[in-house]
């Protein structure tokens, strides 16, 4: 009977031999994996970052380009003021000489 009980301890201590081995496997193929992740984390961080980076780049181009339409705008509105100005001024003008148009 010691005998049977020896050798069932023995088989109980291989298999949680064993258990604890595969267990370590696991440990081992989780800190690969959470490696693996952090590293692909880190890719799509910096991915990240290259597109804020971007997007801010195109913010100011586009900024700047609203500010140019605006001056361009602004500068066409006075142009159309100035010429119109003129108009009236060369109407006035031609009236007074008695000039037809």
């Amino acid at each position: 009977m010691a005998h049977e009980a020896a050798r069932r301890h023995d088989a109980a201590a291989e298999s949680a031999k064993e258990a604890h081995a595969r267990h370590l496997d696991e440990l081992e193929t989780v800190r690969k994996a959470s490696s693996a992740h952090m590293r692909d984390v880190g890719v799509v961080r910096v991915g990240v970052e290259e597109l804020r980076g971007e997007l801010a780049g195109e913010r100011s181009a586009r900024e700047a380009f609203v500010e140019r339409i605006q001056e361009l705008e602004d500068a066409l509105a006075e142009a159309s003021s100035k010429h119109t100005e003129g108009l009236n001024t060369t109407s006035a003008r031609v009236e007074q000489l008695g000039l037809r148009l």
